[in-house]
């Protein structure tokens, strides 16, 4: 609901994102807010699954992270998860190197999300960040053994990593390995569903991250000319699948889909339908029953909402 290009969501945005919701059948949208942003929020709730940002206590109150968040759970009872936690700047002032996934303080976290029975939304490092091409997945591993009550759902996360010895695993066998290993363990397709292109969008989707001009407002003949030169939402249809074929096909039950909006330009309806229309035609590569249970029956297990199969 906030972004680093000074997005802000307002009351009139929030008001448009619920109508075009209701214009597209999403019955419900995982909002990652703050505090600020919570009396925008409340009067939605009933579209929205509001989760706490941790952002400002990450980079602010890193020794009493746990108390921090504790704190704003009880101000504000309408929130039903914890996260997004972005581990891959440290708190300080260069931001490096990444955060543990098993640091003591997100431990305490963990320890907190499972007694109040709401799941953390969790974006890993990079393989890259890493001495140890093994590091990123140990330290994962270890978050989700410290406490099996502790529901985790990663996001952008394990791309190119180590596992087991085998070294630049595609994220899909990755995924899969790790949905094997940890039953906790949910993964978010969100962060790829949204290239036709969110944030690596200077010629392509396999574009540096780092050299996104983020305070470039793009157009939308910009954005449809890229996508019918790179063959249209039937291409990014086919590219998802072939990256998480294998954990869609194998856990639809614990992967879900979404489109991790959270620039100023990505609010409007020639980005958000063709994000949709780019996942519907990814599930129309499943067989209907996958195809339902990544489309919806798994976010609401894993956030407790009751859905009308008509809605």
């Amino acid at each position: 609901m906030s972004g680093p290009d000074g997005f802000w969501m307002t009351s009139e945005k929030l008001d448009w994102f619920v109508s075009w919701m209701q214009r597209n059948r999403v019955v419900r949208a995982m909002a990652i807010t703050n505090e600020q942003i919570a009396p925008v929020i409340e009067p939605h709730d009933d579209r929205l699954v509001p989760f706490l940002s941790p952002y400002i206590q990450l980079r602010d109150e890193f020794e009493r992270l746990s108390a921090a968040l504790e704190d704003l759970l009880d101000r504000h009872d309408f929130y039903e998860g914890l996260g997004e936690f972005g581990l891959y700047r440290a708190p300080g002032p260069d931001r490096t190197p990444p955060i543990p996934a098993n640091h003591p303080r997100l431990l305490e976290v963990y320890d907190l999300a499972a007694d109040r029975d709401i799941p953390v939304m969790v974006h890993g490092g990079r393989p890259t960040q890493y001495e140890d091409p093994t590091g990123l997945v140990t330290d994962m591993e270890a978050a989700f053994e410290h406490n099996r009550d502790c529901t985790f759902l990663v996001h952008s996360t394990f791309y190119g990593v180590t596992i087991d010895g085998e070294s630049n695993l595609p994220i899909g066998e990755a995924v899969d390995t790790l949905l094997n290993e940890h039953s906790n363990l949910y993964f978010d397709i969100s962060g790829a569903n949204t290239s036709p292109y969110s944030y690596r969008y200077n010629e392509g989707p396999d574009d540096d991250y780092d050299t996104v001009n983020r305070t470039e407002k793009k157009s939308q003949e910009w954005f449809e000319s890229k996508l019918q030169a790179d063959g249209g939402v039937d291409y990014h249809a086919s590219r998802l699948y072939d990256l998480y074929g294998s954990i869609l096909e194998n856990h639809p039950d614990r992967v879900t889909w979404g489109m991790d909006a959270s620039w100023q330009w990505h609010f409007n309806d020639w980005a958000m339908d063709t994000w949709i229309d780019v996942a519907r035609a990814l599930l129309g590569k499943l067989p209907q029953d996958k195809a339902d249970q990544v489309g919806y029956k798994t976010a609401a297990d894993l956030f407790g909402i009751s859905i009308d199969q008509d809605s």
